[in-house]
Parts: structure tokens; sequence; C-alpha cells
């Protein structure tokens, strides 16, 4: 399986335990880290993203919309959409005929390529999670061919080019998040996506975390005052957070294996999104340190 994963700016620690909890599942996955920084570490294609033309050119593009535009200086803003663009061009310039894409702070439990063996994706859709009706997040993505993330471009692309109808027809005027476009696209074209399931109430023997399952565990790294969203964080924004809250389902993290209880049963989660940065708490019992950036 080809795992793209991306970063803009400062390489973060734990990206560490992303990339290896992959590896742990997976020895013979493919890893290929778009970044700022250039490493020569055995296991990782590293690709330094000044190399790539068109993401130089996409980048100037997006920071003249921002400018024109009250956005949160928070990075997180500009850099969750440009690397939709790295993975088209990443893929495109690599000849990838599929790839899995989650954010840096996910840790992964199963091995992915027997997920898709047991047919739990789409093969003419983005597999990805959805955390409320508004948003569609990279808690984990599985693009089963690259035409798909080419289409998811020039869908950004529309949105970006005409940024003030999307926002004020969509949301009332306020910035567009990348989850939020995420969402409107699958407005527009609903088979362009597959959603993943989060909730145990299909035949489902696994599950996928958008992030409120990573966030009932550990909280969030969001900060209202002097107050931090810690442990057994509930946000009912979420449809997941709604059924935590409803009790009807039970998220449990034991012998270091996350999983959610449900009618007196277990649905293994297949990845954790772990919002509050912490992932060295959430190490699967299988975890090796293979590679160190």
């Amino acid at each position: 399986m080809n795992y793209i994963f991306f970063n803009f700016g400062k390489t973060p620690k734990y990206l560490n335990y992303s990339i290896n909890s992959v590896l742990s599942v997976e020895k013979d996955a493919r890893i290929i880290l778009c970044s700022d920084d250039q490493f020569e570490i055995n296991g990782i294609e590293s690709l330094n993203s000044n190399s790539l033309d068109n993401l130089s050119a996409k980048k100037d593009q997006i920071l003249k919309i921002f400018s024109k535009q009250n956005f949160d200086q928070n990075p997180l803003w500009f850099s969750s959409i440009l690397r939709v663009y790295a993975l088209n061009y990443v893929s495109k310039n690599l000849n990838l005929d599929s790839f899995t894409h989650f954010d840096n702070d996910v840790l992964i439990y199963k091995n992915i390529e027997e997920i898709k063996q047991k047919k739990y994706f789409k093969e003419n859709s983005i597999n990805i999670t959805k955390s409320d009706n508004d948003h569609l997040v990279f808690g984990f993505s599985y693009f089963p061919n690259i035409e798909l993330i080419e289409n998811l471009c020039n869908s950004f692309d529309e949105i970006l080019q005409n940024y003030d109808y999307y926002s004020n027809y969509f949301a009332r005027g306020k910035n567009l998040s990348e989850m939020r476009m995420l969402k409107i696209i699958d407005t527009m074209n609903p088979q362009l996506f597959n959603i993943l399931d989060s909730l145990p109430y299909g035949n489902k023997e696994y599950l996928f975390d958008p992030s409120s399952y990573g966030q009932y565990f550990d909280g969030t790294h969001l900060k209202r005052g002097n107050y931090y969203f810690k442990r057994r964080y509930i946000s009912t924004s979420h449809i997941v957070g709604r059924e935590i809250k409803s009790n009807r389902i039970k998220p449990i993290y034991k012998n270091k294996s996350p999983f959610v209880r449900y009618e007196n049963k277990n649905f293994e989660l297949v990845n954790l999104h772990i919002h509050s940065k912490n992932l060295g708490k959430f190490l699967n019992k299988k975890y090796k340190k293979v590679i160190n950036l």
C-alpha cells in the first residue's frame, strides 16, 4: 500500500508515531513524505515540497485568495488546502495507481491492505471519513485511483476561483476550511465519495475514526480561555459524538487497542485521530520504532 504524508512548516515529532504505526502493521508499506524538509532515511521516500513547481504556483494562488479574505492566521487553514494539491502532484510524479492519506496526528492499528481485501473501500470513489453534516475529514482516506484526486483538485479550483459565492451560499459568508470544501464537493457530486463507517450499526467488523474517538480518549489541543478540552471530550456537533453522549455506544481503549462497544459486541477501530497530538499514549501493542525523522 502507498501512503502519502504531507507536512508544511516544521516537522512535528508526533509524525514519527504516525509513520511508525503504519510500518508496525504493514512492514512492506511504501511511505512517501512530502514536506519542507529533505530526509535521507531508509524506508521513506522524501520529497521536498519546494521541488514541485506546480505546488509552488498553487501556494501563491491560495495565498492571494487568503489575503483577500479574513482568514484565521493559523497556518493549518492554508496547509490543509495545499495538501490536497500536493497529493495530486506527488501521486502523478511517482506514477502511483492508488494511495492512502490521513492527517499527521493519526495512528493506524490495522493493515490497510488487508482492510482493502475485506471490501471496505469502493473502487470508484474517494473513501473518506465524515465528522458532521458540514465536514469531511482526512481522519482516514483511500484513493483507489489517481483520477479521483485530479477530480478533487478540479473541484477545489472551482471553489477557490469562486470563493465568495461558495462561502455565501454554503457557509453564510464564513471562511471555508478544506473540510468544509470537501463537504461542499460531496453535496454537489456525492458519487465522488464513499463515507467510511464510523458507527457500529451495520455489518462491518471495523470502524474508522474521523476525530471523535480520539477526542474522547484524550481531548483536543484547542483551548477556551484557560481551559483545555481534555479526556472524555465529546462534541455533540459530531455524528459520533452524539452517539457517545446518548450512551448507545462506548469507546474503549484497552490493552493498547481501541474499539467501540455496542450491544455487547466489540468493533475494532482501524485508526485513531489523536487531536491532542499525544500520539505516544496510544501506541499499538505491535508498535515498533522503525524510523526517526
